[in-house]
């Protein structure tokens, strides 16, 4: 599947001008490191939560960072 994921471009990270939130499991190790992609990202912020690739976004924890990053 990883074969498959879509490529963006440094270039086109660098253009992104709205906050973006990245978050990551911190057992996640299929995606490369998530703080060279937030520092690409001019308004990036990166939140590190419990989990892996598969079941970091479905808890508690990653619905509370996102309402945390949405009220900001």
């Amino acid at each position: 599947m990883q074969d498959y994921q879509p490529v963006t471009s440094v270039a086109a990270l660098n253009k992104i001008d709205i906050p973006v939130l990245v978050i990551a499991g911190d057992q996640d190790h299929d995606n490369g490191n998530p703080e060279e992609l937030k520092n690409e990202l001019p308004n990036g912020q990166l939140v590190i939560i419990s989990g892996d690739h598969n079941n970091a976004s479905k808890g508690e924890e990653f619905a509370q960072e996102i309402l945390k990053f949405l009220g900001d």
